[in-house]
């Protein structure tokens, strides 16, 4: 382990084999979502895996762009291995459990926001 000092403090820097130094590791980008009891509750009673990653996904979407609702896209879901037919079925799912409202447009993505429970 090699030493530099800077501003008379003492840093330990980690070399690879080729003697360069490497950067120190930063903050880890992670994602996140909260929900609420009566939220996981509602969501515990559906029936396919595909409706808990549909709304998981809608909640961070929501939680990361800071607005009440979204467009949610085939493209999107499609890197969570989500098929429009299954994203078409969640949203059926989820709408009727009362968890989210949704605003159809004619050959573009629904809108979709979260609704607040009781």
């Amino acid at each position: 382990m090699n030493y530099v000092v800077r501003r008379g403090r003492r840093i330990a820097v980690i070399t690879n084999d080729s003697g360069i130094a490497s950067k120190p590791r930063g903050r880890k980008n992670r994602d996140f979502v909260m929900l609420t009891r009566a939220q996981f509750e509602r969501l515990c009673t559906t029936r396919s895996a595909a409706t808990f990653k549909v709304f998981l996904l809608i909640q961070f979407l929501i939680f990361r762009s800071h607005t009440k609702s979204i467009r949610l896209a085939n493209a999107t879901l499609a890197k969570y291995n989500v098929s429009r037919r299954q994203k078409r079925a969640a949203l059926i799912e989820l709408e009727t459990s009362g968890l989210i409202q949704i605003t159809r447009y004619r050959h573009r993505s629904p809108e979709i926001a979260i609704r607040g429970l009781p």
